[in-house]
């Protein structure tokens, strides 16, 4: 290479033991070198495919995190999903408990009870019903409906009807049937 720039720093030569004064000439073959010459410069290629691979890492990156976050959203929405299921199971237990303990008809159930209740429980709100005591509708609706006095009545109607008792219970009507009409053949008959 050959010498690009000479600089000398005021007005006088820097005063190092040994170095010789400069002088030039014609011929003047300087062992400098140009670093900025010698350095190697990546090419236009070479700086494309430094992006595309740093594009390649950052995307895989992101998919990665993409990924990561649709699995834990996922199990976050199937543990949302169970805990649903879990409530709803223990509102149709409750439902069954109080049918069996004569508080509530059976037909309340048929009636859509288990999905009202549900339907409460996902009110996180709580309200004061009583004086000093909050709770949410749900807990609120359970301790009524739990308040109820048992009915006998209630607990027959709640009793499951093998093929024998339904048969006796076919004979009694049809008894009761034939009774009916003989009291009002027999009242018509007495007019």
């Amino acid at each position: 290479g050959t010498i690009r720039h000479v600089g000398f720093l005021g007005a006088m030569p820097p005063a190092v033991k040994g170095l010789k004064d400069v002088a030039f000439s014609d011929t003047l073959q300087a062992e400098i070198y140009d670093y900025a010459e010698e350095a190697t410069m990546p090419t236009i290629e070479e700086l494309q495919q430094l992006l595309e691979e740093e594009k390649r890492k950052r995307e895989a990156a992101e998919e990665k995190a993409r990924v990561a976050e649709e699995k834990a959203s996922q199990s976050e929405a199937d543990f949302a999903e169970q805990q649903k299921k879990a409530r709803r199971k223990d509102i149709a237990d409750f439902v069954e408990t109080m049918i069996k303990d004569g508080k509530i008809l059976p037909s309340w159930k048929k009636a859509g009870l288990v999905e009202f209740m549900h339907g409460l429980e996902g009110d996180a709100e709580t309200i004061e019903f009583s004086e000093g005591k909050k709770e949410t509708r749900g807990e609120w609706f359970k301790g009524f409906i739990n308040s109820f006095s048992a009915h006998p009545l209630f607990k027959e109607m709640a009793k499951p009807q093998g093929d024998q008792d339904k048969n006796k219970a076919d004979t009694e009507f049809a008894e009761d049937e034939k009774l009916a009409e003989e009291m009002a053949a027999g009242h018509s008959v007495g007019k």
